[in-house]
């Protein structure tokens, strides 16, 4: 895995806020960066989650899946770690969603 360097250069003013929040970042990055597809278009390990809405389908992408499970976590407490660390992780998963692939914003499509 390569990391380029202007994403790497992004990260040093957090691990200046929270060590936590920076090492849950890089986790989430690293684990986000195994397990989704290697670019776009191609297949991760996990099959993407698809729903059908009429004549549109809605493409749930893993970054917005973590954004979605960060404020429920927190109001929830869902947090199995600590707090500042899991909300790094899942920004880590975020973070390497929207800047690895070129479709991060396509999550509506209408149906063929």
């Amino acid at each position: 895995m390569k990391l380029p360097k202007r994403k790497f250069l992004l990260t040093i003013p957090l691990a200046v806020v929270s060590f936590e929040i920076y090492f849950g970042m890089l986790a989430g990055y690293v684990g986000a960066f195994f397990i989704a597809g290697k670019e776009t278009g191609m297949q991760g390990r996990f099959k993407s989650l698809v729903l059908d809405l009429g004549r549109y389908r809605l493409h749930l992408h893993h970054w917005v899946l973590g954004l979605g499970i960060i404020p429920l976590a927190m109001h929830y407490n869902l947090a199995l770690l600590s707090d500042q660390f899991f909300i790094g992780l899942m920004g880590g998963v975020v973070y390497q969603g929207v800047t690895c692939y070129n479709d991060w914003h396509r999550v509506l499509f209408k149906k063929k």
